[in-house]
Parts: C-alpha cells; sequence; structure tokens
C-alpha cells in the first residue's frame, strides 16, 4: 500500500500484515519474538535510508521548492516509521517477557513432574521396609560381628603347652646331658695325653660314672615332680 504525500510523491506504508500475529498460525512465542524483531530490523533500514535522503534534499538548497517539499515529505515519512519501530519495540519486549515467563513455567512443571515420580518411586520402594525389623537386623549383625570377634581371638590365640615346671625340668634334664657329655669328651682327651690303657679306663670309668649321676639325678627330680592332672574343657 502506498501513501501519496501532498500529491508529489508515493511512499509505502509497511503492511499491517507483516505487524499482526494470529495465535492460529504462530503459535510459538519464540517465533513471533523474531518475527516482530525482523520487522523492527526492517524499520529501522527504512528509517536510515530517509535520514540519507533528507540531508540529500536539503542540500540542494532552500531555494529549490521541489527539493524543500520532497525533503518535508521525508521527514514525515521517517516519523512514521520511528512511531511504528516504537511500537513494535514495546511489542517485542512484551513477547520476551511472555516467552521467558513460558519458558519458567515449563521448568517448574518439568520439575513438579519429577517431584511426583520421585515420590512415587521412593514410595514404593519403602512400603517393604519396617524400622522394627531394621533394627531386628542391626542387632543380628553385631551379634554375629561378636562372634567371629571371639572365634578369631581363639583361633589366634597360642596353644596351652606344658606348665611352666615341666618346661624347667626338661631344660634342666638336657642341661645335665649336655655337661656329662662334656665331661666325658674332657676324660676322653685326657686318657689320650697321658697314653696309657689303665689311664683311659678309669677316665671312660669316671665318665659313666658322672653320666649314671646325672641320670639318677634327673630320675630322682621327675620323680619329685608333682603327677600333673589333665585339664578338661567343658
Amino acid at each position: 500500500m502506498r501513501w501519496l504525500f501532498s500529491g508529489c510523491m508515493a511512499v509505502e506504508k509497511p503492511r499491517e500484515a507483516e505487524l499482526r500475529f494470529s495465535p492460529e498460525t504462530n503459535p510459538d512465542i519464540h517465533v513471533a519474538a523474531q518475527k516482530v524483531d525482523m520487522q523492527v530490523a526492517t524499520l529501522e533500514r527504512r528509517i536510515a535510508e530517509c535520514e540519507e535522503e533528507i540531508r540529500d534534499l536539503v542540500g540542494l538548497g532552500a531555494g529549490n521548492t521541489a527539493a524543500r517539499q520532497r525533503a518535508l515529505q521525508a521527514v514525515k515519512r521517517k516519523k512514521m516509521y520511528e512511531q511504528q519501530r516504537d511500537q513494535l519495540l514495546g511489542t517485542q519486549f512484551n513477547l520476551e517477557t511472555l516467552a521467558f515467563q513460558h519458558d519458567q513455567a515449563e521448568i517448574t512443571l518439568a520439575a513438579v513432574n519429577a517431584m511426583k515420580h520421585g515420590h512415587m518411586q521412593l514410595k514404593q520402594q519403602t512400603e517393604g521396609l519396617d524400622a522394627g525389623q531394621v533394627e531386628v537386623l542391626r542387632a543380628d549383625m553385631e551379634d554375629l560381628a561378636e562372634d567371629m570377634k571371639a572365634i578369631n581371638e581363639v583361633l589366634s590365640g597360642a596353644p596351652d603347652c606344658a606348665e611352666e615346671d615341666d618346661l624347667a625340668a626338661e631344660y634342666a634334664k638336657v642341661e645335665e646331658e649336655l655337661a656329662a657329655e662334656a665331661l666325658a669328651a674332657k676324660h676322653r682327651a685326657s686318657a689320650r695325653d697321658s697314653g696309657g690303657a689303665g689311664g683311659s679306663r678309669r677316665a671312660a670309668d669316671a665318665a659313666g660314672a658322672s653320666a649314671s649321676g646325672s641320670q639318677r639325678q634327673s630320675s630322682a627330680a621327675a620323680r619329685a615332680r608333682p603327677e600333673r592332672v589333665p585339664r578338661y574343657v567343658a
């Protein structure tokens, strides 16, 4: 559509169809906002063209009546475009606000649905649980832990060997035997050094007598020990 200013110049008016957005044809708020943004850019370009035309016409001089008339028409077009641009900027702001609120509503709805779904799952999972049963299970686990601790202590303990008196007597017996063997070896060495057969026999007799004495002492110590009473574990 074109407007005529003072019968001198035809001016193109933006089509109203470009400025209207029907919810049926453009249900998406973001699409409508993008179209408004495109229309604002178109008006900005036309305003810049009008400003350039005005400068060129004014430059022709004030005495040029036709140029002055065309410059005034360009000023009117510029004002019209600026008014339409300002209206679209307000519309664009409202659309962006509505789009933001729409996005927030979708996020809120998704969060609520997720909470409902999580609540249902948690309810289903906890239906088969009982606090009393959990307490009994915990007590059983503690009892098992105590039993395992006692078993490990028994397994890691040293075996019950002979009494201290028996150990001391056995040690003394071995010590006496070693002393007797050392004494016999000493007498045999002395007999060899003397070179006499009689000396060897005397040394052997002395060693035998010493060994017999050691054995008699060991037997006496064994008889003197009290009889060990076996222990029974209940």
